[in-house]
């Protein structure tokens, strides 16, 4: 099989209006495969500093303490967008990532936030198993 811009290009929007974790070529997503396998498999710090490497930020803040929310959340979805399997597994600790899926699962992007739902299992749906509001656009009805 021949491969072209224009085809990866195809895969690429097609796998994203399909909503699910296996892509058109097959195997899971890339999103996936960038995760762990499972959620025990994250070592993270529970506090202190967190000094990320520069292939994570090479706009120059590379210092978070993860005992503090803000910066937590900051340096959990810049991990989360960008890094590698093992950059998750050192970085994140599983119990402060469960605890503040809520308000991180925003700040990824769509294709993440299923990734990590399904694979993790950080998903977050009602008692009608429909996801929570902040999957459906502005100013949709709940």
């Amino acid at each position: 099989m021949r491969v072209t811009l224009w085809t990866i290009r195809l895969a690429s929007a097609v796998g994203d209006a399909d909503n699910s974790h296996v892509g058109v070529v097959g195997g899971f997503s890339s999103q996936a495969r960038r995760l762990p396998d499972r959620l025990d498999d994250l070592h993270g710090p529970w506090q202190g500093i967190v000094v990320l490497p520069v292939h994570l930020t090479w706009h120059g803040l590379r210092e978070f303490d993860v005992a503090k929310e803000k910066p937590r959340l900051l340096l959990y979805s810049i991990v989360i967008s960008q890094g590698r399997p093992n950059d998750l597994a050192r970085f994140v600790n599983p119990r402060r990532l469960r605890e503040d899926w809520p308000q991180l699962r925003v700040m990824v992007s769509r294709r993440m936030r299923r990734a990590c739902e399904r694979k993790l299992g950080l998903g977050r749906a009602d008692s009608t198993g429909r996801a929570d509001s902040t999957d459906r656009p502005l100013g949709m009805p709940g």
